[in-house]
């Protein structure tokens, strides 16, 4: 069956004969993933411009190892056979790279500090022929702190990483626009205007103390509010901008596009469109629906046919379902996708199984006030982080050994989280048979 590693070893369409897709999006979204060298330039706000190197920067055999290093040799390899066959292919080969950010917290006082995050930008310019770029979020890796992220979301809105993630589209955003802004960086008008988002979401602002119920949302929301009027910039002939990401990567691509629209709905107007690849969506009590229903036609949401992960925390986002290889959880990594005719080769629905997990997980997770939410989710982090491994590929090369633990801590739990750690850890590792508890 065809993946994007085959569609990208022989399929030479160029930009002007097949617009960017959804597979498009995948393929820089796998990239994303790559542990960028120290020759790729860092991600720099106080900088007027974006930097960015040719992807043959890439292309730098002494420093493989560190780059490709997931964890699991398959992906690896696979990434790095993508990798290769992107920069010989005539429809990507013009790229260039850059603006590398990764944040890694992993607090053990403050879950509100916990953190996985990592972004890159692709200038797609040479390549299409007009100004182009995509902003990639990496998805969440395979260590027990990126995942509690993830569930963090079911009662925090916004974690670390979506602030980061909100920074950084921010600051590429204008960076990428002509050099008749005048700001020279966006440190400043980040503060005053997350404060505003903040409300919007209901929760008080991290960046400083002020009184939110003075704000005035309807002036806020209004198209020729003083935030816009104020960024002075000539906003002609500006880039297209995508913003993409795979599994959490995708929810940060969804965050940050709000967020951008609502701070400077100029610069939201440069995004073009959301790709969200398997990606978990917000709970709909804790985000904004007014904010959300600003870019929700944008976003263009890709599940595969059997993982449950993009049907996280659904909000009602129209998605396509991909047929994939493999089976369960592992349908999730976008390595086992399938594509057709330069797109992805799409079927009518997920399966039975992956409905009945995500709302498992969902009931699980948003039916619970948020302390209770926070509390249930804290006892499932705890009780895996015990097992003394701190990724899922460790726990899963000893399954074997695990299992009786995982299930024995799940049984001091209430049955509903027994139930959720054995259909997840059944997900995870394709094994299942536990008896159900009484």
């Amino acid at each position: 069956m065809t993946n994007i590693l085959d569609l990208v070893n022989n399929d030479f369409t160029n930009f002007k004969d097949r617009k960017f897709n959804a597979v498009d999006s995948l393929i820089l979204c796998e990239l994303a993933y790559v542990c960028m060298p120290e020759s790729i330039p860092k991600y720099n706000d106080d900088s007027n411009a974006l930097a960015t190197v040719p992807l043959s920067e890439l292309l730098r055999g002494e420093v493989f190892s560190s780059m490709f290093s997931s964890g699991s040799a398959k992906v690896d390899d696979f990434r790095k056979s993508l990798l290769l066959a992107v920069a010989a292919s005539p429809r990507y080969r013009g790229m260039r790279v850059g603006e590398v950010l990764e944040r890694f917290d992993e607090s053990k006082v403050d879950d509100s500090c916990e953190q996985q995050f990592a972004a890159v930008t692709f200038d797609l310019t040479d390549c299409v022929g007009y100004r182009c770029f995509v902003v990639a979020f990496r998805g969440t890796d395979n260590t027990l702190v990126g995942w509690k992220e993830d569930f963090n979301m079911a009662f925090r809105c916004p974690v670390p990483a979506q602030e980061s993630a909100a920074e950084y589209l921010l600051s590429i955003s204008r960076r990428a626009c002509k050099d008749s802004c005048k700001s020279g960086g966006i440190r400043g008008i980040f503060s005053s205007v997350a404060d505003y988002f903040a409300n919007l979401f209901n929760k008080k602002s991290d960046f400083k103390n002020i009184d939110l119920d003075k704000v005035d949302l309807e002036n806020s929301d209004n198209k020729n509010s003083d935030l816009e009027n104020n960024n002075d910039c000539d906003l002609s002939d500006n880039p297209k901008i995508f913003v993409v990401g795979h599994s959490k990567g995708g929810n940060m691509a969804a965050y940050a596009a709000m967020r951008l629209d609502a701070q400077d709905r100029s610069l939201g107007n440069h995004i073009n469109k959301i790709y969200s690849m398997d990606g978990p969506s917000f709970g709909s009590d804790v985000v904004d629906p007014k904010v959300f229903s600003r870019v929700v036609s944008r976003i263009e949401k890709v599940v595969p046919q059997s993982a449950f992960i993009g049907l996280i925390m659904d909000t009602g986002v129209p998605y396509k379902v991909t047929l994939a290889d493999s089976i369960g959880l592992m349908q999730h990594f976008g390595m086992y996708w399938q594509v057709k005719d330069g797109d992805f080769d799409y079927c009518d629905h997920v399966t039975p199984r992956a409905l009945a997990v995500s709302k498992a997980a969902n009931d699980w997770m948003l039916n619970l006030p948020f302390e209770e939410r926070k509390r249930r989710i804290d006892s499932v982090y705890n009780a895996l982080t015990s097992l003394g491994y701190p990724t899922f590929d460790e726990i899963s090369a000893h399954w074997s050994e695990l299992l009786p633990k995982i299930l024995s801590i799940a049984t001091h739990m209430d049955s509903k989280t027994y139930e959720l750690i054995r259909n997840i850890m059944s997900a995870f590792t394709g094994v299942g048979g536990a008896e159900h508890k009484n």
